[in-house]
């Protein structure tokens, strides 16, 4: 089961209801996630699975369906990994854990 990514740790974070801004301290470029994006960032611990996010998101998201959720959240993780704001797990480090 693949997991979330990792969200990297030099990243400075406030919190501005409902949204978040991500200083990356390397490129000294802001980043602001909204509602969504905050409730997917703070499950990529490189622990929790995409399943269980997505079940999570079904929950508190009534009436959308399995199909929008999951490629919402592929979206918005495919933008972190994009952004450089999360790390990759290898199939590699997958195995270790």
């Amino acid at each position: 089961m693949k997991r979330m990514p990792k969200r990297r740790d030099d990243l400075v974070a406030r919190r501005e209801d409902p949204d978040l801004l991500l200083l990356d301290p390397v490129s000294g470029q802001v980043k602001v996630l909204n509602e969504t994006a905050v409730f997917i960032w703070d499950r990529c611990d490189g622990e929790k699975t995409l399943d269980s996010v997505m079940e999570e998101m079904a929950a508190i998201y009534d009436g959308i369906s399995a199909e929008e959720i999951e490629n919402d959240l592929v979206m918005v993780i495919n933008k972190f990994v994009s952004s450089g704001l999360v790390e990759e797990l290898t199939e590699q480090s997958e195995i270790r854990q």
